[in-house]
C-alpha cells in the first residue's frame, strides 16, 4: 500500500486484498488524515485479487471516511477485480472511476458521488 497525500489523497493497493490485507487496510484507513470535504481515492490498478473480505474492507473504509466528513472513491480496477466490483454492486456505495486520472479530475472539480 502506497499513500500519497498531496495534491490529492491517493492510496495505491497492489497484490491481493484478502482477509489479512483487508484488516490492514481497514486499520490504516482509521489513521488516515483526510479532511472533511476531501476525497480519498483508492487506486486499484495494481490489485490482482479481491475477496469478499476485501469488499467488506472497502465498505468499512468508506464508512470510516464518511464519519470524518470525507469520502472514498475507487479507480483503475481491471480484470477480475473490476468484474468482482461490478458483480457485488459496490458502485451503489462508492463512486467508481475507470481511471485514476478521472477520479483526480472529479475530486479537483468537487464532483463525484
Amino acid at each position: 500500500m502506497t499513500v500519497i497525500t498531496e495534491p490529492q489523497f491517493i492510496v495505491r493497493l497492489d497484490g491481493r486484498l484478502d482477509v489479512e490485507s483487508a484488516e490492514q487496510l481497514a486499520a490504516a484507513a482509521a489513521e488516515w488524515e483526510v479532511a472533511a470535504g476531501r476525497v480519498a481515492i483508492l487506486d486499484l490498478g495494481w490489485l490482482e485479487y479481491l475477496s469478499s473480505s476485501g469488499i467488506r474492507a472497502l465498505i468499512t473504509v468508506a464508512k470510516t471516511l464518511q464519519a470524518k466528513g470525507a469520502r472514498l472513491e475507487l479507480a483503475g480496477a481491471q480484470g477480475m477485480v473490476k468484474r468482482v466490483l461490478d458483480v457485488c454492486g459496490i458502485s451503489q456505495v462508492v463512486t467508481v472511476h475507470e481511471y485514476v486520472e478521472d477520479a483526480v479530475a472529479a475530486a479537483e472539480r468537487g464532483a463525484g458521488s
